[in-house]
């Protein structure tokens, strides 16, 4: 047996946890919250990661899972160039296909790897095994319908039956103040222990 089966043996668990916006300053805070101070703990982290240009959401999430830079994975904003539509009529690059070259989760997929993304930016209709991804409801849409259209639909029926009560709307400010990384009694909203896949990405 090889040194890389060896790993996967080992390591049957891989969770991937970004913090949009979170930088070197709130690193001394974060250790000092128990919930994060216990993921940096047993976790891996580094303090020495530098952003990609431009250093957008949506631009670093697809550098992250393709390991390529933005000019070839084709995420070079939040969103598409739209000058005659109001702010909040546009679409962003919310699907699996605005990207260009191969995914980790695809990879991970080839391999026969299960495979969970809750929020993860640019992976509506993903082949994502556990899917809720970021898009967002507009022009009228109906944002639960948009969800399950895009994502794992009895996935994410099930964190909205086991989660929903705690959500306090479907706006964006109110979908990442649900997702948590903590556990126990106190715990607000979903639990990384809640997605022990081989592969796993959550975004907040």
């Amino acid at each position: 047996m090889n040194t890389q089966e060896n790993i996967m043996n080992k390591k049957k668990h891989l969770i991937v946890i970004s913090y949009d916006a979170f930088s070197e300053d709130n690193w001394g805070l974060a250790c000092k919250l128990p919930h994060m101070a216990e993921l940096i703990k047993k976790g891996t982290y580094t303090t020495k990661l530098k952003s990609i240009f431009p250093t957008l959401t949506y631009v670093a999430h697809s550098t992250m899972v393709t390991g390529v830079y933005p000019n070839r994975h084709g995420i070079v904003q939040n969103n598409p160039f739209q000058p005659f539509i109001e702010e909040k009529n546009q679409r962003w690059f919310w699907y699996r296909d605005d990207i260009k070259v191969p995914t980790i989760y695809d990879q991970a997929k080839k391999q026969g790897l299960v495979t969970a993304g809750i929020l993860w930016p640019v992976t509506g209709k993903a082949g994502i095994t556990y899917n809720l991804p970021e898009v967002v409801a507009i022009n009228k849409e109906n944002q639960g319908l948009k969800i399950l259209k895009n994502g794992s639909p009895l996935f994410c029926l099930r964190l909205a039956l086991k989660y929903g009560k705690i959500r306090k709307g479907v706006g964006q400010s109110n979908r990442r103040n649900c997702v948590g990384c903590g556990r126990g009694r106190n715990q607000r909203g979903y639990s990384v222990y809640d997605f022990r896949r081989p592969w796993a990405e959550i975004h907040s």
